[in-house]
């Protein structure tokens, strides 16, 4: 009955879960899985060690099971739910790819099956924080273009810009479209 129950418990969290991660590992004893268990729990995402056998039943008549073919050692998966950031997850994909004795197999974020290079792919990616810096310096860079001071003064002015008098917006505009044609 254990093994059932634990096949539907699987089934359940692949349906439900944002993020999964399977993982294949040598050698870990109690005390290493704890530490892993607790460094993933602190970015949101759990990790259950299950026997392999146990894995491909739960993933026959889904949309992954050819992800069965994969697996040929000790497995584990870690699961994510939408809550968790992509900045959490990417931490978490980094800490088990520098653990010597873990190897990912593959993953589904969002319905989407990733495998292993795809996963690297996604981790090199910058974070929004990042990408709204290089758009930023892009924009205080870009010649001869004064949005960015227009754009600040704009947004830190207490006075909204709909009670801009009628000049102000044409030349707002103007320069908003003269920088765009630089960019």
């Amino acid at each position: 009955m254990k093994n059932i129950e634990q096949i539907q418990w699987t089934k359940r969290r692949l349906e439900t879960s944002a993020f999964i991660l399977f993982i294949q590992y040598l050698d870990y004893n109690t005390a290493e899985w704890k530490v892993i268990k607790k460094e993933l729990a602190v970015r949101g995402l759990q990790l259950k060690v299950i026997k392999t056998s146990r894995i491909k039943k739960s993933l026959e008549g889904t949309s992954y099971s050819l992800l069965s073919q994969l697996f040929n050692g000790p497995t584990a998966i870690v699961f994510a739910d939408e809550k968790v950031s992509f900045d959490l997850l990417n931490g978490a994909v980094n800490l088990l790819i520098k653990e010597e004795k873990i190897q990912i197999i593959s993953g589904i974020y969002k319905d989407q099956i990733l495998f292993p290079s795809k996963i690297n792919e996604l981790i090199s990616l910058p974070n929004q924080e990042k990408l709204l810096s290089k758009g930023l310096s892009y924009l205080q860079n870009a010649r001869g273009s004064n949005v960015v001071q227009t754009l600040d003064n704009t947004l830190t002015s207490s006075i909204n810009l709909l009670n801009q008098s009628p000049n102000y917006l044409v030349n707002l505009f103007s320069q908003i479209k003269v920088s765009k044609e630089y960019l």
